[in-house]
C-alpha cells in the first residue's frame, strides 16, 4: 500500500540502517533477525531492496557480506537504487555495534506494526462509509483488516523449560481434583471419559446419515454443557432458531416436540414447559441460524462472542451446508467446498482455543451394507474431514433401520462409535435415545429393561 501522510512519520531511519549494518558486519545475525523482520517491515525503499537481497542469499545458502550483497543487488538491477556500493559501506561504518542488532530490529518491527494499524484504520473507515456494502460485509471485511495486523505480531518458538513449566501446572491442577475431566464435559460419561472431555483447539466431527440424530446429539451435548456453566455457540445452518429452541425445551421439560409445536400440551405438560422455558432462558447458549453463513463470518461472530460474553465451545450443524469463503467465487466442486470449510473450522478451533463440534453428512454406502454401522469411508464429499478432525464420532441407532407402524418407544438402544481419536483410544460408547424428545441420554439414567421393552420414560 502506498505511503500516506499518516504513516510517513512512523519509522526510524537510524534503526533500519543499524539493522542492516549489523547483518553486514556479522552475517550470522541474519537468521536470527529474519525470524522477526521481513522486507516489507522496512519503510525506506532501498532498505527493503537490501533486505530482499539478504533473504535471497540466505535461501541459496550463500554468505552475506559487503561484496556478496553488492553483487546480488547488481545482478537484480537494484544496486543503483540503493545508492551504490558507497551506501552499503556507509551502513557498515555508521553502525555503532552489531551486539544490539535484535534491539534495532525490535524498533523497526514496532514502527511497521503501527503503520499497518493506521492503514487498517483507514481501510475500515472507507468500508464504513461505503453505502453499497451490507453491514455484515463491512464487519466481515473489517475483521479481515484487523486480523491482517494481528499476524504481524511475531510468535517465536518456545523453549522446553517454559513449555514443561506450563505442563506441570496443568497436571498439578488436575491432581487437585482427580477424576475431573480437563475438557468440556459430555452428556455421556463414558464418552467424556474416553475423550477426556472436549479439548480446546480441537475439531470434532459428529457424522451420520439424515435422520440418525446428528442435531439431537448436538442439542443434548449443548444443554449438558450449558448446565455445567459452559458458554455454547451453535451455528445452525439447517434448523431454525425456533426449531432448536423447541427441541431444547422439549428435552428439558420431558414433553414431545410435536405437542409444543401443535399447542396440544396437557395442563401438566404445560407446567413443565413453563419451567423448562425459564430454565433454558438462563442458560449460556447462543444461536445463529443464518443459512448462508461462511466460515469467515462464523469466525467473526464467534470472536465477538468470546470477547463480550466468553466462549467455551462452538457447534456447527452442519459442515456441508456452510457457504465456503472463496473471494466471492464458487468452488469447482462440493469436494473443494467441504475441504475449504473443514480447514477453516480446524483453524477456528485452534485460533479461538475452543473445541469445535461439527455435524457432517455421510454418504449412502452404509445403507447398502448388511452392517449399517458407519465407517470412515462413508464420510461424504471430502477426505479432508478425516485429516482435520481430532475425533470422528458416529451416532448410531439400530432401530432406525427397523420399520414399525407402532408408536415410538420411550427409549431406543443407541451408541456413539469413536472411529478416530488422535489423542486416545477408539471404541463404542453405549447410550440410549429418546425418539419423542430427540435426546441422547446415558443408559445409567434409565432402567435397561425399559429399552428392551420399549417402555416410555
Amino acid at each position: 500500500m502506498a505511503n500516506n501522510a499518516d504513516t510517513t512519520a512512523i519509522f526510524s531511519q537510524e534503526a533500519e540502517e543499524a539493522v542492516i549494518g549489523s547483518v553486514l558486519i556479522a552475517p550470522h545475525l541474519f537468521s536470527v533477525i529474519a525470524a522477526q523482520l521481513q522486507a516489507d517491515d522496512f519503510f525506506v525503499l532501498r532498505h527493503r531492496y537490501i533486505w530482499e537481497a539478504l533473504t535471497r542469499m540466505a535461501g541459496r545458502g550463500e554468505p552475506a557480506d559487503f561484496l556478496t550483497v553488492q553483487e546480488d543487488l547488481k545482478a537484480a538491477g537494484k544496486l543503483a537504487d540503493v545508492g551504490g556500493a558507497s551506501y552499503l559501506l556507509n551502513l557498515i561504518n555508521n553502525t555503532p555495534t552489531s551486539v544490539n542488532a535484535e534491539v534495532y530490529a525490535g524498533l523497526v518491527k514496532r514502527a511497521a506494526v503501527r503503520r499497518q494499524v493506521l492503514r487498517a484504520a483507514e481501510a475500515i473507515k472507507m468500508l464504513a462509509t461505503d453505502g453499497a456494502l451490507a453491514t455484515d460485509d463491512v464487519l466481515d471485511r473489517a475483521l479481515d483488516e484487523l486480523n491482517a495486523v494481528s499476524t504481524l505480531a511475531v510468535r517465536e518458538f518456545r523453549g522446553m523449560s517454559a513449555i514443561v513449566d506450563a505442563h506441570m501446572e496443568r497436571t498439578e491442577r488436575a491432581m487437585d481434583k482427580p477424576g475431573l475431566l480437563a475438557g468440556v464435559p459430555s452428556v455421556l460419561p463414558g464418552l467424556g471419559k474416553l475423550l477426556g472431555g472436549y479439548q480446546p483447539g480441537r475439531l470434532y466431527y459428529v457424522a451420520a446419515r439424515p435422520g440418525m440424530g446428528k442435531t439431537a446429539y448436538l442439542v443434548s451435548e449443548a444443554l449438558h454443557m450449558a448446565q455445567a456453566g459452559k458458554t455454547v455457540a451453535i451455528a445452525s445452518l439447517e434448523m431454525s432458531e425456533s426449531d432448536l429452541t423447541d427441541a431444547m425445551i422439549a428435552a428439558l421439560a420431558g414433553v414431545p416436540v410435536k405437542a409444543i409445536q401443535e399447542g396440544t400440551l396437557t395442563p401438566a405438560q404445560y407446567s413443565e414447559y413453563v419451567k423448562a422455558a425459564g430454565k433454558l432462558g438462563r442458560l449460556p447458549i447462543f444461536i445463529e441460524d443464518d443459512a448462508e453463513m461462511t466460515p469467515r463470518q462464523l469466525a467473526g461472530k464467534a470472536r465477538k462472542l468470546q470477547y463480550t460474553r466468553g466462549l467455551d465451545v462452538i457447534m456447527v450443524d452442519y459442515v456441508q451446508l456452510m457457504e465456503p469463503t472463496n473471494g466471492g467465487r464458487r468452488y469447482d466442486s462440493e469436494y473443494a467446498e467441504v475441504t475449504a470449510n473443514s480447514k477453516a473450522l480446524a483453524r477456528l478451533a485452534k485460533k479461538l482455543n475452543v473445541p469445535v463440534i461439527a455435524a457432517a453428512q455421510l454418504n449412502r454406502e452404509a445403507d447398502n451394507r448388511a452392517d449399517k454401522r458407519p465407517q470412515m469411508s462413508d464420510l461424504r464429499s471430502s477426505g479432508q474431514l478425516e485429516q482435520d478432525a481430532a475425533v470422528i464420532m458416529f451416532p448410531f441407532r439400530p432401530s432406525f433401520y427397523e420399520h414399525s407402524d407402532g408408536p415410538s418407544p420411550g427409549f431406543e438402544e443407541a451408541e456413539i462409535g469413536i472411529a478416530k481419536n488422535r489423542f486416545g483410544p477408539t471404541g463404542i460408547v453405549r447410550c440410549a435415545f429418546r425418539p419423542v424428545l430427540k435426546q441422547f441420554v446415558p443408559t445409567h439414567t434409565i432402567n435397561l429393561t425399559e429399552i428392551a421393552e420399549g417402555k416410555s420414560a
